[in-house]
């Protein structure tokens, strides 16, 4: 009688409780055998580096992750209009993840750089699964990576800006997280920078910096990667110190709207 046969006759007759844990442990067996043969374990990456901090940052500020487990869809891609942005980030990528982005350019002159490795996609997903995140606690708990992590939030979300009297500048860190910018003004106050968050606004909240005193310790300890807010920052503190006024023609920005 072949097996099958042997099966099929068999299928419902009761079988002791040796007999049912050996069968256990034989289907168990298979499958242990069958999962290192056939499935890929993900990649757990541990790294606590300033190029992952910074990598990090940039999706969360002008960055997207989709993971579609149906259709085996994964993606997570950073784009901005400063192209050396999108290229340092390309290049933490690849030294993080050993990974090298491609790069695109859209609409509106904005350039993007995306990645479709699966364990890469996934562990930004693990920062980025809502509107609401936090700051990575890797992050949190060593000085030098949150400084890195707010200066490339910042080259992303942030906004230089003459005040209304046009006598200081006022410095924002715009995001849809509440708590996300919460975890940056709480590590501001530790170094002695005081900040205040608005709103919430139709879209975002709004981290505002805006005495002397507390945009000269940002612009120190902290300050910018984008070239043209690094630019209006150090012109700023070039005007205060020969006493003109912060205006427009200086090649400031205007306040961005809400």
């Amino acid at each position: 009688m072949s097996k099958s046969l042997a099966y099929y006759h068999t299928k419902d007759v009761s079988v002791c409780s040796a007999g049912r844990r050996r069968l256990r442990l034989k289907m168990e067996s298979n499958w242990v055998k069958f999962a290192r043969s056939h499935i890929k374990p993900v990649q757990v990456f541990t790294e606590r580096t300033p190029a992952r901090s910074r990598a990090v940052a940039h999706v969360l500020g002008d960055g997207t992750v989709r993971v579609d487990r149906r259709r085996k869809e994964y993606l997570v891609e950073y784009y901005n209009k400063c192209k050396p942005l999108v290229l340092s980030w390309m290049k933490d990528i690849e030294s993080v993840y050993g990974v090298k982005p491609k790069l695109r350019l859209k609409k509106g002159d904005v350039y993007a750089a995306y990645v479709c490795n699966k364990g890469v996609v996934m562990d930004f997903f693990q920062f980025k699964r809502g509107e609401n995140w936090r700051v990575p606690s890797w992050v949190r708990n060593e000085p030098h990576l949150f400084k890195e992590f707010i200066r490339a939030l910042a080259d992303d979300e942030g906004s230089v800006y003459p005040n209304g009297s046009h006598t200081t500048l006022t410095v924002t860190i715009s995001n849809n997280s509440l708590m996300g910018l919460k975890d940056i003004q709480e590590y501001l106050e530790k170094i002695s920078i005081k900040s205040r968050i608005r709103g919430p606004y139709k879209r975002c909240y709004k981290l505002a910096i805006t005495s002397r005193k507390n945009l000269f310790k940002y612009y120190i300890h902290i300050g910018f990667s984008h070239p043209k807010k690094t630019k209006r920052l150090k012109r700023f503190f070039t005007l205060y110190r020969n006493g003109a006024e912060v205006t427009q023609p200086f090649g400031l920005a205007k306040r961005p709207p809400n």
